[in-house]
C-alpha cells in the first residue's frame, strides 16, 4: 500500500468520525435521545460517503477519458 493510499484511507476516516460526531452531537443537544441521535449520526456519515464516492466516480471517468483522448492524439 502506498503513501498516499494510507493518507486518503486515514482522512476518509476522519472526516466520516468528524461528521458522524457532529452531528450526533447536534441532534443530542436538541433534544432527542442518545441512540436516536447516535443513529442519525451514522445516517449522515453514511450520506456523505455515498456522495463523495459518486463524485470521485464520476470524475475517474472523466480523467480516464481525457487521459485516453491525449495518449491517442500523441
Amino acid at each position: 500500500m502506498t503513501n498516499s493510499e494510507q493518507l486518503a484511507g486515514a482522512v476518509g476516516t476522519a472526516l466520516f468520525v468528524s461528521v458522524m460526531t457532529q452531528v450526533s452531537c447536534v441532534g443530542a443537544s436538541s433534544g432527542m435521545d442518545h441512540a436516536a441521535a447516535q443513529l442519525q449520526g451514522v445516517h449522515s456519515a453514511l450520506l456523505w460517503g455515498v456522495w463523495i464516492s459518486a463524485a470521485a466516480l464520476l470524475l475517474s471517468f472523466a480523467l480516464g477519458r481525457h487521459q485516453q483522448q491525449n495518449t491517442t492524439e500523441a
